[in-house]
């Protein structure tokens, strides 16, 4: 995969990553995943490797260079620094696996946004309005795009390292040896992470809860098949 850029500020100069706007990340998750057409109740269309390196090429590219973007730059790699398992991913070969890592990571820099969005004060609702919906509050639009961001996820990230007989059905090929554990570990406690935050626990559970807890076994009762 393309290798992660560094933090040096680009023209744009040093930007709080409290300036990331969510429809950003929506942004850049939509970019690392591509286009679909028919919206959310459409299945996953397979992502072969190359485009898979493809759409994590477009997204360093616009991290990189692209205006406005310094700032989801500079709080993914504060998100990567406490997560050096994703980070070690997004910079390794699989593509699978990196972009699992990639939007795993995207998702824990929104998850940190609308926290910090949703502990700021509210807007007063103007006399006989109801109340604005809240700062943390995101479109149709956006919540399609993260239901479609987590699915992608738990499909790369999940299914590939569980243990034989745990999953919905056989899943796709298993992990490298010797990296199904750790990998596995990696990803669940990025899912537990997002799942603290109500809007993104709320989809992660009411859509994937099963396969969650097949992994949570997984790495519970099966270290002997894990470290296969």
């Amino acid at each position: 995969m393309a290798a992660l850029p560094d933090s040096r500020p680009d023209m744009a100069g040093d930007v709080p990553p409290a300036a990331v706007e969510p429809g950003r990340v929506v942004e850049a998750l939509e970019l690392l995943l591509g286009p679909i057409s028919d919206g959310d109740s459409a299945a996953e269309p397979a992502l072969c490797p190359e485009t898979l390196r493809s759409n994590a090429a477009a997204l360093e590219e616009r991290l990189s260079r692209a205006e406005g973007w310094a700032a989801l730059r500079q709080l993914r790699a504060a998100v990567l620094s406490r997560a050096p398992a994703l980070a070690a991913g997004m910079a390794g070969e699989e593509p699978g696996w990196a972009t699992a890592c990639g939007l795993l990571a995207l998702l824990l820099c929104l998850k940190e946004r609308l926290a910090s969005l949703a502990a700021s004060p509210a807007i007063p609702a103007a006399p006989g309005e109801p109340p604005p919906p809240g700062a943390d509050t995101l479109s149709v639009g956006q919540e399609r795009a993260v239901r479609r961001a987590l699915r992608a996820a738990l499909g790369l990230g999940l299914l590939p390292h569980l243990p034989p007989g745990l999953g919905p059905g056989p899943g796709p090929g298993l992990g490298p040896p010797g990296t199904r554990g750790p990998r596995l570990f990696a990803a669940v406690a990025a899912l537990a992470e997002l799942a603290r935050l109500p809007a993104l626990g709320a989809p992660l559970l009411a859509r994937h809860l099963r396969l969650l807890l097949s992994a949570l076994c997984g790495l519970g009762h099966g270290p002997t098949a894990l470290c296969q």
